[in-house]
Formats: C-alpha cells, structure tokens, sequence
C-alpha cells in the first residue's frame, strides 16, 4: 500500500469514528443547547464530529507514520545495516573498477533513505555517498543521491540509482547507478542485507578481476551472481 492509499484509509477509518460518535451522543450533546436556535444546535453538532474527526485522524497518522507504514507495506521493512558492492564501468582495470563497503537504510512512510561509504579492493577509502529524493514503484527503487571523494577534491557529484527490490521484506536491492555531474561514473550496483553473502560475493569479485583485464566483464559477472544469490 503507498502512503495515499494509506492516508486515504485512515481518513474513512476517522470519519466512521467521527459519525460514530454523532450516532451515539448527539442527543445528548443537543440537550445540553436548549438556549440557542435550531441552527445554533447545528453548528455544535457539526464542530463536534469535526473535532473528532481531527483528532481521531492525527492520533491514527501518528501511529501510521511512526511505527505501523512498515505493516501496510512490507517493502519499507529495510531498516539497518547493509552492505554495497559495486563496478564502476569507467575504469581501465577490473580490479580497480570495484568498489564496497557498509550501507545504512532507514525507512520512513515517505520512502527509503540510503547512505553508504565506498571503499577501493585494496580497503583504501574511496566516497561517501548519501540519498536525497527517493520513489518506490511496485519492486522498483529509484533514487538521487549526491557523493564525494578523495581523488575529486571532495566536490560533490549528483546521480540516480534504480534498485529491484528482492524478498519480503527486502533481502537484496540490485541495480544500477549513473553520475550525472561533474563526473560520469555508471555500473552496477547490489546492496546486501546478510553479510555473509556480501563477504562470499566480494572475495569471489576481487579473485575474478585477477583474472580478467575487462571491466565489462567484471560488471556482467557482479550482475549474474547477484541474481544468482
């Protein structure tokens, strides 16, 4: 369910429990009027249910949007650590192209918000990179993020990522990402929830780029095993 469904819901949930009490205690609440006109009474009556409505409505969204939107939708139950691996298709050699390291996902009833930080085979530090604008549409994660590095004089570069979202809830995020400006960075890229099959994956990557002088290769070879995890 995404959030106008579900803010549509708890909408009717607070007008049935608006109409409720109007149902229930009208009579009595009009009694209490016996100075006013008819349409005095009218009045009350409708700022009473309205002031139900209202509170029933925050009370039930605060609840939503704190703890219960991973309920409704079981795609938003990434929260934690998680860990990246990816190729970059640009560089000249396959071992060179990889880039891991640690993620953090939090998740929110507006979306998922993605940080990580990269690190080079040889654990040398690479970037940093964090999301700003994300959209969830069936299985498909899209996102902007904005990254800086070392060897870029820490300017910052602006990019898009799009993720298939595998498991419920999600064990695996596998796409790709494209920088847009200054740089002109692109690849794979696969996010891992169990770390053992990031480490398993990793060696695996790093012992194939041994091997291989062509990044294309590589990238094609971190796209099957990912899918194959």
């Amino acid at each position: 369910m995404d959030t106008r469904k579900a803010i549509s819901r708890i909408a009717a949930y607070s007008f049935t429990g608006a109409l409720l009490f109007y149902v229930l205690v009208h009579d009595q609440l009009l009694a209490q009027v016996t100075t006013n006109p008819w349409w005095a009474k009218l009045i009350v009556e409708f700022l009473a249910a309205l002031s139900v409505y209202s509170i029933a409505f925050s009370v039930l969204f605060s609840l939503y949007a704190r703890y219960f939107f991973r309920i409704f939708d079981r795609r938003l139950m990434m929260d934690g650590d998680w860990y990246q691996i990816f190729a970059i298709n640009e560089c000249d050699s396959s071992l060179e192209a990889i880039r891991h390291g640690p993620c953090r996902v939090v998740s929110s009833y507006e979306g998922v918000t993605i940080s990580g930080e990269s690190y080079r085979a040889n654990q040398e530090f690479s970037s940093s990179w964090q999301s700003q604008v994300s959209i969830i549409i069936g299985d498909r994660l899209t996102l902007m993020y904005v990254t800086n590095g070392i060897r870029r004089k820490n300017s910052i570069t602006r990019g898009t990522m799009s993720y298939h979202i595998s498991g419920s809830p999600p064990t695996r995020l596998v796409g790709s990402f494209a920088d847009s400006t200054p740089a002109t960075h692109s690849g794979p890229i696969t996010l891992f929830r169990v770390k053992s099959e990031y480490e398993a994956q990793l060696v695996s990557l790093i012992k194939l780029a041994k091997e291989r002088k062509n990044t294309t290769l590589l990238a094609e070879a971190l796209k099957d095993e990912s899918s194959s995890i």
